[in-house]
C-alpha cells in the first residue's frame, strides 16, 4: 500500500517533469548529471489540522540547481514551479485532490561559487476520503 508522502512525491513528480521540461526532474540526481536539473527534497508529515477527519500536513521541498552566470536561470525555474504547483489540484492517489501552498523560496551560490542552487517550500494537506 502507497504512503500519502509516496503518492504525493509520484503527482508532483508528474506536474514538475510537465511543468520544466526539458529540464530534468529526479528524487536523486545521478552522479555526474548536467545542469540544470530540479530534485524532489525532503518531505516532512505531520499530524493534519483537521479532528474529524484523516489527515496528514505534508512540507514540500524542491530543489533546483544551475550552472549559469547569476540567478536568471535559477529565479526562472523557481517561479515555474510556483507557478506548476502553487494552489493547483493535484491528483493524489487514494486522496481528495491536493492543492499545495507556496510557503518560501531562496536562491543562493554553492560553496564552488559556480553553482545556483534554488529551494521551495510549499505546504500540503492530504486528506483521506
Amino acid at each position: 500500500m502507497s504512503t500519502a508522502a509516496d503518492t504525493l512525491q509520484a503527482a508532483l513528480y508528474a506536474r514538475l517533469t510537465a511543468a520544466l521540461a526539458p529540464v530534468p526532474v529526479f528524487d536523486g540526481a545521478p552522479a555526474g548529471q548536467s545542469y540544470p536539473y530540479a530534485t524532489i527534497g525532503d518531505v516532512s508529515a505531520s499530524a493534519g489540522p483537521l479532528v474529524d477527519v484523516e489527515t496528514e500536513e505534508h512540507l514540500v521541498t524542491v530543489h533546483v540547481w544551475s550552472d549559469q552566470g547569476g540567478y536568471t536561470e535559477t529565479n526562472t525555474l523557481l517561479a515555474s514551479i510556483k507557478t506548476a504547483l502553487h494552489d493547483r489540484p493535484l491528483t493524489v492517489a487514494g486522496f481528495e485532490p491536493v492543492r499545495p501552498v507556496y510557503r518560501s523560496s531562496t536562491a543562493f551560490t554553492q560553496p564552488d561559487g559556480v553553482i545556483r542552487h534554488g529551494v521551495i517550500q510549499f505546504r500540503a494537506l492530504i486528506v483521506r476520503p
